[in-house]
């Protein structure tokens, strides 16, 4: 199936979850999980893609994300410094356990993966990057990039601020992008292979309708860091 999937044209699919379907993933989470934005946004849209491949419940799949290291190496990366500051952390699971469980689980394994990321993690990482003769194999990893939080759509190179901060398709990873005007909004951005972007779109938005016009009763608004 992923050999025959890598054989189709990518095609990209943009979907903006507005504060209100955000709010919904978190609620599948508390009381007993509190999680960010990112947490249940990235966990959701594993999960849809993972669904959406139809792969053999037996098969180990990944998500990495990018984390920032420059509060986390010993000692720390220097003020000053603009470059870039980040490893990718990795959650995985097999098929079975990630789509028929609900969101909690995949939280869960988005927030364990963050927390091994310490000082030694982080220099082996930078060691593994330097062995050029590792190969990795991603056909069944989903890499999602963070850049909905980095201030971009502030930028303004004197024609005022832009209408859209982003590339207009992305072939390799999965970017999540701000909302012009809409700072708790993300745009979710992939390409994913013809025969199936239907289908993962179906499975990103079918709560949609019964969530646009609903308040959260309990006044639960959660809480990013």
């Amino acid at each position: 199936m992923v050999k025959f999937l890598q054989s189709q044209p990518l095609v990209p699919s943009s979907l903006t979850f507005t504060t209100s379907h955000i709010l919904h993933l978190k609620r599948q989470c508390v009381p007993s999980l509190k999680c960010t934005t990112f947490e249940a946004l990235a966990s959701h849209t594993w999960r849809c893609w993972v669904r959406s491949l139809d792969l053999s419940h037996s098969v180990n799949v990944k998500l990495l994300f990018s984390v920032s290291i420059r509060k986390k190496m010993n000692p720390e990366l220097p003020l000053g410094y603009y470059g870039n500051g980040f490893v990718l952390g990795c959650a995985q699971t097999n098929v079975k356990d990630l789509v028929t469980a609900n969101l909690h689980h995949g939280v869960k394994l988005v927030q364990q993966a963050k927390s091994t990321l310490n000082n030694d993690y982080i220099r082996s990482m930078i060691d593994l990057l330097e062995d050029k003769t590792v190969k990795t194999d991603l056909s069944t990893s989903l890499v999602i990039s963070q850049w909905s939080k980095l201030g971009l759509e502030d930028l303004d190179f004197g024609e005022g601020k832009p209408l859209h901060m982003g590339p207009l398709t992305s072939d390799i990873y999965c970017l999540f992008l701000p909302v012009i005007g809409d700072f708790d909004a993300v745009r979710v951005l992939v390409s994913m292979p013809e025969g199936i972007v239907e289908k993962f779109e179906y499975f990103m938005t079918e709560f949609w309708d019964k969530e646009d016009n609903i308040t959260d009763a309990n006044g639960y608004h959660g809480e990013d860091k």
